[in-house]
């Protein structure tokens, strides 16, 4: 990247990463995250199998980030949350085709039926056993194991897991499931 001389420069940061507790990663904290499974902020309009396929190699894109990034004064968007996923496939990316991205928006009004109007509070939340992370709370909707996304595939063997697609089916047995699957 070269310099004009002639003009000034500002420094700009666009964010920065640290370390959170796990809890503080879970959608009531509306999180901003890079890696790991989305924290979707609305069990509603959830993007499909399709949406999340890569439109160069039709192959599932992978979740990479999140920004919780609420406008303010819009009360239609007090929470709102952007998700990128990107392809894993290194030949999708050519230069300005974006086709192996995308970028999903989730937004609710400050009164919802899924968050209290407080914000949520500071410290630690006790520990609930009962929660399941792979079933979103209220809608049921179940969660693929590999990316946190809607997923309707179980395992045929244990029926407790569930994926997207054959695709992160597939993976998750190769790399881990293939010997916990029955396990316990």
């Amino acid at each position: 990247m070269s310099r004009d001389t002639n003009t000034s420069s500002a420094e700009v940061v666009l964010g920065f990463l640290e370390e959170a507790e796990p809890w503080r990663l879970r959608s009531p904290q509306f999180p901003s995250k890079v890696g790991g499974k989305p924290a979707w902020l609305s069990q509603r309009g959830l993007p499909s199998l399709s949406g999340l396929e890569c439109e160069t190699c039709r192959l599932p894109m992978v979740f990479l980030l999140q920004v919780y990034a609420p406008v303010s004064g819009q009360d239609r968007t007090f929470h709102r949350t952007l998700f990128l996923f990107c392809c894993k496939t290194p030949e999708c990316y050519t230069h300005n085709d974006s086709r192996c991205m995308k970028v999903f928006r989730s937004q609710l009004p400050r009164k919802n039926e899924f968050y209290p109007y407080d914000p949520p509070p500071e410290d630690e939340p006790p520990s609930d056993p009962e929660h399941d992370q792979s079933v979103l709370p209220i809608s049921g909707v179940k969660l693929c194991w590999v990316c946190g996304c809607p997923g309707n595939k179980a395992c045929s063997r244990c029926h407790t897991v569930t994926y997207c697609g054959k695709h992160h089916q597939t993976l998750h047995w190769k790399h881990t499931h293939k010997k916990e699957c029955c396990s316990q």
